[in-house]
């Protein structure tokens, strides 16, 4: 027997309700840090995202801000896949029974209120070198990955981890994911904004590997018109689904890109056979600045109604980023699923809705 099946994983499983159907476009609120959130009741989460006519929400499985409480801006002891050793260190063989029990408690309260989540693999805030130093983003060298007796490091200054992921730590942590998911409803994020093409590939290889049947949602750093043909979204493809993010201004879909193969911008790509609408994920958080001064006005809604009101007129999948929950944990080192713009959040997913049903009349 290996050292990764020695510690048992969730036990004392809630019961499932009937998992709501996985089908496509959807309307989504999210908080992609909800899981390792301490405070935050999963069953609230899920009925404030219902009171927002939201059916979709998309959640990260590792959580950089949530493995320390030491007071820097935006951190917290929250859950993390693994516990640490008795010298303060992180031991990548010692699995959280607490955290898989918070997954399936999540993915059980979403799919209660007919909330499908999309659980993300991988970020590179939590490890990566490549986003050291930016605002907010907490010393990756105390994480998991980096600060463990298993001599395991992701992200030298180089990332070779680039090369080499998914490794066995990340293989048996998909394997636990999937097991732990076991008949509620979810879809599988490979990654959030990595570049690296054949790394999605070996995780993908891997996640059917260890019995994943549902759908493979894919992000690239490059949100371009030609990453629909580049990573083989549809039906025959590689992949389900592709999230593009960012796009706030409704002056994206006209924004040339002079390297594309075929398609220059989006609106070209939309309007042709080579898109289906429904594989799309328009993912936005609209926020114009980080100054926490000014929390309340965080964002463009004139330009995010027009740009939602576009992709679900296309056919397109809605995912909105509640920044007000995001910027309160950074700001003021707390949590409130109380701080939440509800109204502006409403408006856009019935906008979603209304776009969506006139869609199928």
């Amino acid at each position: 027997m290996s050292d990764w099946e020695t510690v048992p994983t969730a036990s004392d499983w809630s019961t499932n309700p009937e998992p709501p159907a996985v089908t496509w476009p959807r309307r989504g609120v999210s908080h992609y840090l909800a899981l390792g959130e301490p405070t935050l009741d999963p069953f609230a989460f899920a009925d404030k995202l219902a009171s927002l006519n939201a059916n979709f929400t998309r959640i990260w499985l590792c959580d950089a801000w949530g493995i320390r409480g030491d007071g820097e801006t935006g951190t917290y002891d929250g859950f993390c896949p693994v516990e640490r050793a008795e010298d303060g260190r992180w031991d990548l063989f010692k699995w959280s029974g607490a955290y898989f029990d918070r997954l399936r408690t999540m993915a059980v309260a979403l799919n209660s209120r007919g909330i499908v989540p999309q659980f993300t693999f991988l970020e590179l805030y939590t490890w990566a070198a490549r986003k050291s130093g930016m605002m907010w983003v907490p010393d990756q060298h105390v994480g998991p990955w980096r600060d463990n007796v298993n001599s395991v490091r992701w992200g030298d200054p180089d990332d070779p981890t680039f090369f080499s992921l998914p490794d066995d730590w990340q293989k048996e942590f998909m394997r636990r994911v999937v097991e732990t998911l076991d008949g509620t409803a979810w879809v599988a994020e490979l990654a959030n904004e990595m570049p690296e093409k054949a790394m999605h590939e070996r995780m993908a290889d891997h996640l059917r590997s260890v019995g994943y049947h549902g759908e493979i949602t894919v992000n690239r750093n490059e949100d371009t018109p030609g990453q629909y043909a580049n990573m083989k979204i549809g039906p025959h493809g590689r992949y389900e689904r592709i999230a593009f993010h960012g796009k706030g201004h409704i002056s994206y879909l006209d924004e040339f890109y002079t390297r594309e193969p075929v398609y220059k911008t989006f609106r070209d790509f939309y309007d042709s056979s080579a898109c289906e609408p429904a594989r799309v994920i328009w993912s936005g958080d609209g926020v114009g600045t980080n100054n926490c001064e000014i929390v309340p006005n965080v964002y463009d809604k004139d330009a995010i109604r027009a740009v939602v009101r576009d992709a679900a007129r296309r056919g397109q999948t809605i995912e909105m980023q509640e920044r007000l929950w995001k910027l309160g944990r950074f700001c003021q080192n707390r949590f409130d699923l109380n701080d939440c713009d509800e109204d502006f959040m409403r408006e856009l997913m019935n906008i979603a809705a209304a776009e969506h049903e006139e869609r199928t009349i």
